[in-house]
């Protein structure tokens, strides 16, 4: 449920699955990194995102297409 909220939008701390984002934070991020996706925690602040960086400019191999779309975030 966590990764699937992840990619639907940010979490915050006030979210029910902050705590087990928080919990599997480095599975989750091996996770996503497979399909080139990171994740943006920041615990201090109370949020997280996911960000799809922009490819290498040195790296020869096809980029991925884009996953996610860029918008900025509001706190609700």
């Amino acid at each position: 449920p966590v990764v699937l909220k992840l990619l639907q939008g940010a979490i915050y701390s006030d979210d029910p699955h902050w705590e087990r984002l928080q919990t599997y934070l480095l599975p989750i991020r091996e996770y996503l990194g497979k399909i080139g996706l990171e994740v943006r925690n920041h615990e201090v602040d109370g949020f997280a995102y996911l960000e799809q960086p922009d490819p290498d400019p040195e790296d020869k191999s096809e980029p991925l297409p884009r996953l996610t779309a860029r918008h900025q975030l509001s706190f609700k």
